[in-house]
């Protein structure tokens, strides 16, 4: 469930703004340090994206 919201969040901050997606995140109850991970690119890329 929580990769789920992870990946709502990244759909919001693409969209609208990194505020937005933090918001939506801490209130959905994603740790912060996920939360933190996500939003400033510290993310894997995606394979593929080499």
């Amino acid at each position: 469930m929580t990769a789920q919201k992870v990946e709502v969040g990244i759909i919001f901050q693409e969209m609208l703004d990194t505020a937005t997606a933090a918001a939506y995140l801490e209130k959905n109850k994603v740790p912060i340090a996920t939360a933190l991970r996500v939003l400033t690119g510290s993310r894997r890329k995606k394979a593929g994206a080499r």
